[in-house]
């Protein structure tokens, strides 16, 4: 039996075009939310990359200024060693007045001081071969010492070993030695001249 057929010609070409359109649609729903996704994801990436951004220019600015404070702190090690080796070569500052200080508090009230001589010696250290390299660095080449000699009066050879005696306790007061001592008449009393010699340390404590 033959089919008959009850619809136009048109109408299955347009049912095409429905479903094209219908497909298009979707396809263009499909494709809006993939460019929102794609918008969100680079926005989000785009706020990472600030964050980090940020971040890294914070790092910079602390490393900025740990480097200035850094700087600041070579300098003032710098000219804390140009003071060092200043003081270094001229060696400890003695005044003279504290010098005659310290002689005056040992001294006997009988005693009296004639002459004073007082000199700074300097001699080459010789150095030790089997010190470590690093203590050869760091030991002065130089091995200066304030030596005096003073001469002076005593009433008896008590008074002048007691004096002898508190120059030796003294700290700073080294290879204390008298030079002799010889009568001496003063005024009719007869005294005791004698000469002592000593030397302090002008080289830097280590």
């Amino acid at each position: 039996m033959r089919e008959l057929e009850f619809l136009p010609s048109w109408y299955p070409s347009l049912r095409r075009r429905k479903r094209i359109i219908v497909l298009q649609a979707w396809a263009l729903v499909v494709l809006i939310l993939g460019m929102g996704m794609w918008l969100f994801m680079a926005q989000r990436n785009i706020a990472d990359r600030k964050v980090e951004h940020d971040a890294v220019a914070e790092q910079l600015t602390q490393t900025r200024m740990a480097l200035r404070q850094l700087d600041e702190y070579t300098a003032l090690r710098q000219q804390l060693q140009q003071q060092h080796e200043v003081l270094r070569k001229l060696g400890l500052h003695v005044e003279a007045s504290r010098l005659l200080s310290a002689l005056d508090r040992v001294m006997p009230r009988e005693m009296t001081l004639l002459e004073i001589n007082i000199d700074t010696k300097e001699m080459i250290r010789p150095i030790d071969l089997n010190a470590p390299k690093d203590s050869k660095k760091q030991q002065p080449p130089m091995d200066r010492r304030l030596t005096v000699k003073l001469k002076a009066v005593a009433p008896t050879n008590v008074d002048v070993a007691n004096f002898l005696a508190e120059l030796t306790n003294v700290p700073f007061f080294e290879n204390v030695a008298p030079r002799g001592i010889d009568p001496r008449i003063e005024r009719g009393h007869e005294m005791r001249q004698f000469e002592v010699e000593f030397a302090v340390n002008l080289n830097e404590a280590t």
